[in-house]
C-alpha cells in the first residue's frame, strides 16, 4: 500500500493502522515521488491527501486515472477537508474510490478500507474480454461469472455503453437512453461511480471532454453484439 502525505503525524497514524491490519504501507510526501512509486509498481490500495503543495493531490489522482487502461490501477481513498456535497462528486468523477474526512476516525477508515476490498474484482488490471454479460431482454448481468444486482438506470447505462464500445459515450446521450429524470450530470456522475462499484474501478473510463466509455479490454458478450447490430 502507499501513503501519500505531507504531514507526518498523519502518515504515522495511517501507517499504524495499516501494520494492525497485517498490511505495510511506504510513504511519499510529494505528488512527484508518489507518481514515481506508482509508475514502477503496483500498489493494492493508496490514501491519498489532496494537500500536497503546488503539485496537488487531486491532480496525481487525474494522472493515475489518466494513465494507460491496460495497466492495472490500485483503488484510491482520498483524505480531504472538503465537507459540501459537489465537492466529493468531484472527488468522484477524477477517479476516487472513496473519501473519508478530516478529522476522520481510524475505526471509519478502516470500514473504508474493507469495503473497497470487498469489492474488488479478484484479478488485477481492467476486466478482459467476455467478462461482461448482459442479457438486454432479462435484463440480467454477469460480470466475471457472478451475478451483479442492477438499477434500471444503471442497466441501461451499461447497456448504452456495451452498445457504443469502443466509442465514448457523451453523458447527454447516456442521460437520454437511461430516461433518469434527475437534472444535469451530477445524477450521472453517481450511477456511473455505483457502477464502478459494483464491476471493478478500472470497467468504465472517463474520457474527458466527451463522457465514458467501457475500458479498452472490455467488451460485450456476442448475444449483446448480435442484438445491438
Amino acid at each position: 500500500m502507499l501513503i501519500v502525505e505531507d504531514d507526518p503525524v498523519t502518515a504515522v497514524v495511517l501507517g499504524g493502522m495499516l501494520l494492525k491490519l497485517g498490511a505495510a504501507a511506504a510513504v511519499r510526501q510529494q505528488a512527484a515521488s508518489a507518481w514515481d512509486a506508482l509508475s514502477a509498481q503496483h500498489y493494492d490500495l493508496v490514501f491519498l491527501d489532496l494537500s500536497l503543495g503546488s503539485h496537488d493531490g487531486e491532480a496525481l489522482l487525474r494522472q493515475l486515472r489518466g494513465g494507460d487502461a491496460t495497466q492495472a490501477r490500485p483503488p484510491v481513498v482520498v483524505i480531504t477537508g472538503r465537507h459540501d456535497i459537489d465537492a466529493r462528486l468531484h472527488l468522484l468523477e477524477a477517479g476516487a474510490d472513496q473519501f473519508v474526512m478530516k478529522p476522520f476516525d481510524l475505526r471509519e477508515l478502516q470500514a473504508l478500507v474493507g469495503e473497497v476490498f470487498r469489492r474488488r474484482a479478484p484479478a488485477d488490471g481492467a476486466p478482459g474480454p467476455g467478462e461482461l454479460e448482459l442479457d438486454p431482454v432479462q435484463r440480467v448481468c454477469h460480470y466475471r461469472g457472478r451475478l451483479v444486482v442492477l438499477t434500471r438506470v444503471e442497466f441501461d447505462i451499461l447497456l448504452c455503453l456495451a452498445r457504443s464500445f469502443p466509442q465514448a459515450v457523451p453523458a447527454t446521450g447516456l442521460l437520454h437512453d437511461a430516461g433518469d429524470g434527475a437534472p444535469g450530470v451530477t445524477a450521472l456522475h453517481v450511477h456511473v461511480h455505483h457502477l464502478r462499484q459494483k464491476l471493478h474501478h478500472a470497467a468504465i473510463e472517463t474520457v474527458r471532454g466527451v463522457g465514458y466509455r467501457l475500458a479498452d479490454r472490455q467488451r460485450a458478450d456476442a448475444t449483446l453484439q448480435a442484438l445491438a447490430a
